[in-house]
């Protein structure tokens, strides 16, 4: 993280709300266009054969977890993760339409290129998309109100960029996240960052 980012970050409210509670997070299984590299955005892709596999697999482990709730990104590849886990615990699902992914306009389908680097640096507006502060900012807020809202833990249900917003929040170095894997969030003050991340 750049100084700069790191100074607005210290000033960001949505930052300094975010709740010090255990939380879960787990990706939506693969779709077709993730098997492709492509960019999926707000394009509504269902899950492919693997991905319900996988969603199927999470499942099985989400049994031993301990979430009380469970809150999802409408967009149908994850809400089709979540109900397939929320079977398997009882429970009903949550949606949150904040939750939704990055919308990247105009560039939804493509390959990442030099416009994806232009676009995470904040160089690029995507025509008919969200830039990338507004998206963080409003994705970083999105999770607050699901850990607010509900009883802890919560499992939020989301996108591999949604998660960039738990990162930029907790301070977390910057990592691909796997499709269907939990990954457990519990404060922790002897980390430095003041979080203990468990991938499960």
């Amino acid at each position: 993280m750049s100084d700069s980012a790191a100074r607005h970050d210290r000033h960001a409210e949505w930052i300094e709300t975010f709740p010090r509670t255990p939380f879960y997070y787990l990706r939506h299984g693969q779709t077709d266009w993730n098997a492709r590299g492509l960019i999926q955005g707000r394009t509504n892709i269902p899950l492919n054969a693997l991905g319900r596999r996988q969603a199927h697999e999470a499942a099985h482990q989400a049994v031993a977890l301990d979430f009380a709730a469970i809150v999802t990104s409408p967009l149908l590849r994850a809400f089709e993760t979540a109900r397939i886990v929320g079977e398997a615990k009882g429970m009903r699902p949550i949606m949150q339409d904040s939750l939704r992914e990055a919308s990247f306009g105009d560039y939804e389908g493509a390959t990442p290129g030099d416009w994806y680097a232009d676009w995470l640096s904040g160089r690029l507006a995507v025509p008919n998309g969200e830039s990338v502060d507004s998206f963080l900012e409003r994705a970083g807020r999105a999770v607050s109100q699901a850990l607010h809202g509900h009883p802890a833990p919560v499992l939020i249900v989301a996108h591999g960029f949604v998660y960039r917003a738990v990162e930029r929040a907790l301070r977390l170095d910057r990592t691909d996240i796997p499709n269907a894997e939990f990954i457990r969030h519990t404060p922790d003050d002897s980390q430095e960052t003041g979080w203990r991340i468990t991938v499960i």
